[in-house]
């Protein structure tokens, strides 16, 4: 699992606020399950891939969105030769453009819905087109000039006001911004390098520069639940890669990411995933893709 600080060509989120790529990948090709602290878009122009998004896998076709907001747990398994278009945005850059949006708003797919859309007409053209541009900037390494950052700025804009506007997309009460998660970057960072290691609160207090107590309300905060419960959380997210690309057995896996026991690990994997390592192997292993 990763914890990316900068966006996807390596750009600074704080001088930059937006980046925006098209991408060919081949056939069989996995992105590990990683996290930001910033939003990105992931639009899939050609082929058919496995989208994940915190633990459950979407097959997924030409057209398909997703939006995933700051720390939501995301990566992919392609099963053909895929063409896409990622566009990464700080929080600035939607505060930037907007006296009414709040530090602790949050901008995310409506969650009655399916995790992604399924886009045509006017809304699938728009980005069919700015893939193409991106992608032969990337390619050539050609740096676009002002008017072109300020025409794919509307067309983003553009685009999240009308799913907004339609309801597939919704602004709900969540976490702080950019700032606030970078507080505990280091620390989720840290968890995600080493999920067989014990970091404990007081350790993490001290990373942040907080209080003990002052950082378990923050971590609370910020990501919706306790230290320990994200702790464990993450290890779940790590076995689960590991169920799918490895032989290991289930108590390998415990132990390789620190649980006292197989059948506290088959516990707590259970209860995240409504199902135990063992079947998640059987639905997602090897032979599925």
């Amino acid at each position: 699992m990763l914890y990316q600080r900068e966006f996807q060509n390596n750009e600074e989120p704080a001088k930059h606020h937006i980046s925006c790529f098209g991408y060919e990948t081949e056939a069989d090709r996995q992105y590990p399950t990683h996290c930001h602290a910033y939003y990105e878009i992931s639009y899939l122009v050609s082929g058919e891939r496995y989208q994940i998004i915190n633990g459950q896998r979407y097959k997924v076709e030409p057209g398909s969105f997703f939006l995933f907001s700051p720390l939501c747990m995301h990566g992919y398994h392609n099963i053909t030769e895929c063409q896409d278009l990622v566009i990464q945005f700080s929080s600035d850059f939607l505060y930037q453009v907007s006296s009414s949006l709040q530090k602790d708003q949050v901008l995310e797919i409506s969650p009655d819905a399916e995790p992604f859309l399924m886009l045509d007409g006017e809304h699938r053209k728009s980005l069919d087109d700015l893939y193409q541009k991106r992608f032969y900037n990337r390619i050539y390494n050609k740096k676009g000039n002002l008017a072109e950052e300020w025409q794919m700025d509307a067309v983003i804009l553009q685009f999240l006001a009308k799913l907004l506007e339609n309801g597939s997309i919704q602004l709900h009460q969540g976490y702080g911004g950019k700032e606030e998660i970078q507080q505990i970057s280091d620390v989720i960072h840290y968890l995600m390098a080493n999920p067989a290691e014990r970091l404990d609160m007081h350790e993490a207090s001290q990373r942040c520069g907080l209080s003990y107590y002052a950082f378990s309300r923050f971590f609370h905060e910020m990501t919706g639940m306790g230290y320990a419960e994200y702790g464990n959380l993450i290890r779940i997210r790590h076995t689960e890669e590991l169920l799918i690309y490895s032989d290991m057995s289930v108590e390998e896996i415990s132990r390789a990411v620190g649980m006292s026991s197989a059948n506290y690990y088959t516990r707590l994997f259970k209860k995240v995933n409504g199902m135990s390592p063992t079947k998640y192997r059987s639905v997602y292993g090897k032979r599925q893709y």
